[in-house]
């Protein structure tokens, strides 16, 4: 038996290969993780966007982590 924890997180890191595979144009692969992601049923939705669109859009990533520490100071 597998810790509760642990499947969310594990489905909400298979979004990332998600992204991934549709960025690099392989489909059948990006039907896998959408099966894995779904036979697990838990997904942290936030984290999830967040892994998506950072996959998806890298020079978005910069951009808000540039913005998030530049208030520190």
């Amino acid at each position: 038996c597998v810790d509760s924890h642990f499947e969310r997180y594990y489905a909400t890191f298979r979004v990332r290969m998600l992204a991934r595979f549709i960025s690099l144009g392989r489909w059948r692969y990006a039907l896998e993780e959408i099966e894995t992601i779904l036979k697990t049923g838990r997904i942290d939705a936030r984290k999830a966007v967040g892994l998506f669109v950072f996959s998806v859009f890298p020079n978005l990533k910069s951009i808000y982590l540039h913005l998030r520490n530049a208030h520190r100071y």
